[in-house]
Order: C-alpha cells, then sequence, then structure tokens
C-alpha cells in the first residue's frame, strides 16, 4: 500500500475501496457456477428467468439471452438507455427504467458494453437461487476464496476502514463522497482489497482452483474465459491478457492476468 487511506489511515492491501465494473468478473463466475450445477441454460430467454423483464421492443424482449447479456452482445447500449435511477433505487425500480431502452443493433451480433446487463443477471442469480445476490457470493466465492474484507454493504466496509475517494476539483484532488447504487451493485459497487483480489487472482490463474476448493467443478472453469467478439463472463480476453477494470466516481481498479506466465496483477487506487 502506498500513501494514505484519508482520515489519517494508512493505505494496505487490507483496505476496501470500491472496484467498479470489476464487479462484473464475480457475477460472470456466479453465472458459470450455476450453469454448472445445471440451474441456468445460458442460451435460454432472461424472460424464462425474470417474467417481468421487457425492453421497449415487445419482441426483442423474447429474445435476449442470459449469453446475450454476459457477453454485451444483447442490443442494448448506452446510447439506448439514457434514464437516469435515483441512488436509492432497486434492481426491481432497473427492470422498470428498462421498459424503456432500445435496440441499437441486432440481438447477438455487435459488442456493446452495457452495464445493466449484469444488474439483470444478478436478479437471475437471485430467482434461481433464492437468496440474495450478496448472500450468494459471500457464500459461493467470497468465503472459499478468503476475501475477508469484500463487501457489498457500504456500512460494513466502513467499519473495515473503506478508503475515502477522491475527485479533481480545478486540477486538485479532493475528498469526495461515493456514492452507492444497490441496484447496480453487480456492474459497479463491490468493495474489495489487494489482498482479497489476489486471491481471487490466483484462483483465476489456476483453472478456479484455491487451496484445494475448486469455483466452478467438474473442469468447465474455462467457460468464464470463453470469449465471444472478444469477451467472456466479465473478462476482456487478449491473446496473452485477459483484464478488466473498473472506474467509480472516486475509485479506480485494474487487474490484469497473464495465465501462460501464472502472473496476476491487480491495483486499487
Amino acid at each position: 500500500g502506498y500513501g494514505t487511506a484519508g482520515n489519517q489511515q494508512p493505505m494496505t492491501a487490507q483496505t476496501p475501496m470500491y472496484i467498479g465494473s470489476q464487479s462484473k468478473s464475480f457475477a460472470g463466475l456466479a453465472i458459470a457456477q450455476l450453469i454448472q450445477a445445471g440451474k441456468i441454460e445460458p442460451n435460454v430467454p432472461v424472460v424464462d428467468y425474470i417474467p417481468e423483464f421487457r425492453i421497449s421492443d415487445p419482441q426483442a424482449s423474447q429474445k435476449i439471452t442470459i449469453n446475450h447479456l454476459l457477453h454485451h452482445i444483447s442490443g442494448l447500449s448506452e446510447a439506448g438507455f439514457t434514464e437516469v435511477l435515483p441512488e436509492e433505487a432497486t434492481t426491481r425500480d432497473l427492470l422498470v427504467a428498462l421498459q424503456k431502452a432500445e435496440i441499437t443493433a441486432p440481438i447477438g451480433s455487435t459488442f456493446q458494453y452495457f452495464n445493466y446487463g449484469y444488474s439483470v443477471l444478478s436478479i437471475v442469480i437471485e430467482n434461481v437461487t433464492g437468496m440474495t445476490y450478496e448472500a450468494y457470493l459471500q457464500e459461493n466465492i467470497f468465503s472459499p476464496l478468503e476475501m475477508k474484507n469484500t463487501f457489498s454493504s457500504p456500512d460494513m466496509a466502513r467499519e473495515n476502514g473503506l478508503s475515502q475517494g477522491y475527485s479533481r476539483f480545478f486540477g486538485f484532488t479532493v475528498p469526495a463522497r461515493q456514492p452507492h447504487r444497490t441496484y447496480d451493485l453487480a456492474s459497479g459497487y463491490l468493495m474489495s482489497t489487494a489482498e482479497d483480489l489476489a486471491h481471487f487472482s490466483i484462483a483465476l490463474i489456476n483453472n478456479g482452483d484455491y487451496m484445494g476448493k475448486q469455483l466452478v467443478p467438474g473442469n468447465r472453469f474455462q467457460m468464464v474465459f470463453q470469449p465471444v467478439k472478444g469477451y467472456g463472463m466479465g473478462w476482456f480476453i487478449g491473446s496473452d491478457r485477459i483484464y478488466h477494470g473498473g472506474a467509480n466516481e472516486t475509485f479506480r481498479t485494474e487487474m490484469e492476468l497473464f495465465p501462460s506466465r501464472k502472473i496476476g496483477i491487480v491495483l486499487l487506487t
């Protein structure tokens, strides 16, 4: 850790920070686990798991699948959905708002990064497991990986030393309040630490194995890194590099994996 975490706290490898869109890699892993468990079929329409899922085009609403959302090829994009939800909105509020979302490319044809697709996937996870999304992650990912300082609740993160976030004002770095959008938790609002994400990296580089615990049983872990239009389940897939990043209002994250060299790099700012 370098520098300070605000409020005269030292920055350490155990200091929680918001990880932005790196949160998607946990939703992607959760979906992979549920595919392996036979609870999710990736090529089935989302409406089979969320009957109230609708966008502005009734026919397209019936065609968008789990895989389309996972790989950002649903035809939905930020350009086709400009609705601004209040910070206190829920995932159910998001489902209502998405009824105004417009298709901006043929479904399955084009990579178009769409944050809210992963928020919809978190609802799928809740519906098929009967658990809250937060509880599912804790039981099936955070606990097995010994990620003891990774949180979905900002109150819990603050109790465990959540860093102050910063912004810029006329070129000067200034402390700023970090919003927490529960409805967008799966796509951008988890909090973690350099140490915990190192544990995550170890599992990812070792085909889903962490200290003898297998995150996706049955040797099907590599589905997480199977690219469609260059994107896996919450990861950009390059020829020798698997990576993602995240940017919240006052935090920034980068993770880089080089599986052939057994190297993982985590940077939280």
